[in-house]
Order: C-alpha cells, then sequence, then structure tokens
C-alpha cells in the first residue's frame, strides 16, 4: 500500500489564529479527511494553522470557493501566494485565478484577517 501524502503534490495554507477560528470548521466539514493534515502551532498567532492539501482538482474545487465566501464575508483580508521562488499578493484574485494558482507545483497561501 502506498502513502498518498509521499507520491503526490500539496498545496499547503497558512492561517492566522482570527482566520483559523472563522473557516477551519468550514474546511474540516467539506474537504475529505484523507485529502487533508492539519497542524495547529498555539504559540504563533500570525501561523496557527497549517494545512497540507493534497494537490488536485477536487481538493482545490472545495477549497477556493470556502476562501472566497470567507474572503467576502470579511474574515480574510489578505491572501499571499508563493510558487517557490515567486510571491505575489492575490487578496483580490478571482475564484478562477485562486484555482489556477492552487495547482502550481510548491504553492503555499499565506491567510490573514481584514
Amino acid at each position: 500500500m502506498t502513502d498518498n501524502w509521499t507520491h503526490n503534490p500539496r498545496v499547503n495554507l497558512r492561517l492566522s489564529r482570527s482566520v483559523s477560528a472563522a473557516i477551519l470548521g468550514d474546511i474540516k466539514a467539506l474537504l475529505p479527511h484523507e485529502g487533508i493534515q492539519i497542524f495547529i502551532n498555539e504559540l504563533d498567532d500570525e501561523n496557527y494553522a497549517t494545512l497540507e492539501c493534497q494537490q488536485n482538482d477536487a481538493i482545490a474545487a472545495l477549497l477556493v470557493p470556502i476562501l472566497v465566501v470567507w474572503r467576502q464575508l470579511g474574515y480574510i483580508g489578505n491572501i499571499v501566494w508563493h510558487g517557490g521562488k515567486i510571491t505575489r499578493d492575490v487578496t483580490a484574485a478571482t475564484q478562477f485565478q485562486l484555482l489556477s494558482l492552487m495547482k502550481t507545483p510548491l504553492a503555499l497561501f499565506v491567510i490573514r484577517e481584514a
């Protein structure tokens, strides 16, 4: 039996404590448990939760609308995408743009409150 975590690419999200309080429940409820790992760092409010998600179309299709809705509700104020050596503020990105960025190798999203 192979371990999907060692053979599949991943997308990572780092959430501040306040963003985690708002959206982590939705993420846990909507994403398949085998497709996500969550690490909590009680000592760091800016990087409180790190989510390691399998990088596939199904996970991205569930994750992006969560981010968009919570951004529209005002709980997410800043989204920064890192793709290897490239960093970009994608706070105002469309759902399609976020979906495309989720599929890039080494994708990391840093998500902070408003």
